[in-house]
């Protein structure tokens, strides 16, 4: 089934969480511009009463994929899956490179009810395919749709001095707020002035450095945004605990998970 396309500006709301699970897969192939870190990352501190309580719910993938199961089930950019991966209400993508955009594992998660929020670029590719189901929205930085209870504003993600992400091209962060807290995906991006007009709970900022910024730009990067939680992903070969260290805020180094 080719994916409905419809613009934000409409927006009706999702249907009930799925309580279902996916069909086991074999794992998703390595993405091409991901690397395994040199060091396993620490495993995240306990949770106290201070900290954002969608941190509980969420689950990182691997390098940029992440699953916040509220529910519903929120997807971003995912490119692999953990065991018994619910079904989804909700996919983020940010952009088209295959780190980040793997239609293989859309295939496995995605349901009719399924919304997939992500750049006009994505979305045109997604038009064409077959095998991934559900409404399609196509947004441009700037701008927000409502799914259920879930408000889902997009912010620019683009590098400055470098040419893997051109600001032309479109490509997008995402922040999400659910259960009354806002998450912020910065997607594959440099240390970027709109930065500075983010409002989240918790951050989600790349560390790699090539493709997006790196570690200290990132700590930076978390003083302009200003969260209660920022939390490394895309780390490459870089180390977490350095960004920790650089950061006036509390980190949080997720586990893979299961």
């Amino acid at each position: 089934m080719i994916p409905q396309i419809i613009e934000p500006t409409q927006t009706p709301a999702a249907g009930p969480a799925h309580t279902a699970t996916a069909s086991p897969q074999p794992p998703a192939a390595t993405p091409t511009e991901a690397a395994a870190p040199t060091q396993t990352p620490a495993a995240a501190p306990a949770l106290t009463p201070e900290m954002p309580g969608l941190l509980a719910r969420l689950t990182w993938l691997g390098h940029a994929s992440f699953l916040l199961d509220g529910p519903p089930a929120i997807y971003i950019d995912p490119t692999s899956l953990g065991a018994g991966p619910p079904l989804a209400d909700i996919i983020l993508i940010s952009h088209e490179h295959d780190d980040h955009f793997a239609p293989r594992i859309l295939e496995q998660i995605s349901v009719p009810e399924t919304v997939i929020v992500t750049s006009h670029r994505v979305a045109e590719r997604l038009g064409k395919m077959e095998g991934i189901e559900g409404e399609v929205r196509a947004l441009q930085p700037g701008e927000q749709t409502t799914v259920g209870e879930v408000r889902i504003e997009t912010v620019p993600a683009y590098n400055i001095a470098k040419s893997f992400h051109p600001k032309a091209d479109g490509n997008l962060g995402f922040v999400v707020t659910w259960n009354g807290e806002r998450l912020y995906f910065a997607g594959d991006t440099d240390h970027i002035p709109e930065m500075a007009g983010i409002e989240c709970d918790v951050a989600l900022l790349p560390i790699g450095g090539t493709y997006t910024m790196d570690v200290e730009e990132a700590a930076r990067a978390a003083a302009d945004i200003g969260p209660r939680v920022a939390v490394p992903m895309h780390i490459r070969s870089a180390d977490p605990e350095q960004f920790r260290e650089l950061c006036d805020c509390e980190v949080v180094i997720m586990e893979q998970g299961p």
